[in-house]
């Protein structure tokens, strides 16, 4: 393999190729290709999604009046009072829960680890293969799950501890019988500290995970190593490359804008249609197939272009001509020529 590099890669050249990959592969529309797809594609994405949410709101009484004085105090205190005499229990209950989410997280996290390969499997080679897939990827998605499961206990737990400095001005606050305007008050800027602390490091944090995503797992599958293995291959390329790769993370943010809106429309429009079976599990992946197919492909023509040894398909020997795929079609994507 050279290491010397082409040429700066080119987001449109990309955005080019992977539409013309994603077309050559899914049509003419064949439902057997298509619901094999849709298989691994909803394992991928199945139990992602959504975070966690910090929502501030207060209330209280209009008039004058604080501490003792103002209606309520009196049954703060005895919640809070309620508390601390319960608070062995609670924690029980609280570590019961803890444990049940990140059990069931864990259980969810490998999963759409290794389906995450499945479908990255069929993309490259244009030929989905759940069964072959899911064994020949096998140490692949182990090691991207001890990665994920990791990430996500760094977050519960960094979001556990944003949720306990918020509650013990609280109940401090409560034990107090201190006025709802001041205990407010005063979560309004425990709140405010714990924003400027940790929304700018998860902002860094996305954008990581957006190019682990979209490279580092890439360079796992191709070169058949483990998650470590493949930040230290991807590493040198991004630290030579910044510029170039933060344009990058310009046009992948506008394309997945783009993206989740059309996403959002055909999946409306299909369940209405439809009267809401494309809603059923796996069915739902269906119609937005072409969406999540060009977005697994995008960045695999885009790392392409950087040099030979960053080539994601493997183009020759190309294999034999099936009824519907890649090669009815006109073959694997052509060798860049940049």
């Amino acid at each position: 393999m050279t290491t010397q590099l082409l040429q700066t890669p080119s987001c449109s050249k990309a955005f080019e190729r992977s539409m013309e990959w994603t077309k050559r592969v899914l049509f003419p529309f064949d439902f057997s290709r298509w619901i094999t797809f849709a298989v691994s594609a909803w394992l991928m994405s199945f139990g992602q999604g959504g975070g966690t949410n910090f929502n501030f709101s207060g209330g209280g009484n209009s008039g004058g009046g604080g501490g003792n004085n103002l209606p309520g105090g009196h049954d703060l205190q005895e919640a809070a009072q309620w508390f601390d005499n319960h608070f062995g229990t609670i924690l029980l209950v609280g570590a019961a829960v803890v444990l049940l989410i990140i059990g069931i997280s864990a259980l969810l996290t490998w999963l759409t680890s290794r389906a995450e390969f499945m479908f990255l499997d069929g993309v490259v080679t244009g030929e989905p293969k759940i069964a072959e897939s899911w064994s020949s990827t096998k140490e692949l998605g182990n090691s991207l799950f001890q990665f994920r499961f990791c990430r996500f206990l760094a977050n519960f737990f960094v979001s556990l501890l944003a949720i306990a400095s918020l509650a013990v001005p609280v109940l401090a606050g409560m034990r107090n019988s201190e006025s709802i305007e001041a205990i407010f008050g005063r979560s309004l800027v425990t709140g405010i500290i714990i924003a400027l602390i940790f929304v700018p490091i998860f902002m860094v944090v996305a954008v990581a995970n957006m190019f682990i995503e979209d490279f580092v797992i890439a360079i796992m599958y191709r070169r058949k190593v483990r998650f470590v293995s493949a930040v230290r291959m991807f590493w040198p390329l991004f630290r030579s490359n910044l510029m170039t790769f933060a344009f990058y993370w310009l046009v992948r943010l506008l394309i997945a804008v783009g993206l989740a809106l059309g996403i959002l429309a055909i999946s409306t429009a299909a369940c209405c249609l439809t009267c809401g079976i494309l809603a059923l599990p796996v069915l739902s992946a269906i119609p937005i197939l072409p969406f999540l197919f060009f977005k697994r492909a995008f960045p695999l023509f885009y790392i392409e272009q950087f040099s030979e040894e960053w080539e994601m398909f493997n183009r020759a020997p190309e294999p034999p001509m099936p009824v519907y795929g890649p090669a009815s079609a006109g073959g694997y994507p052509p060798i860049p020529t940049y």
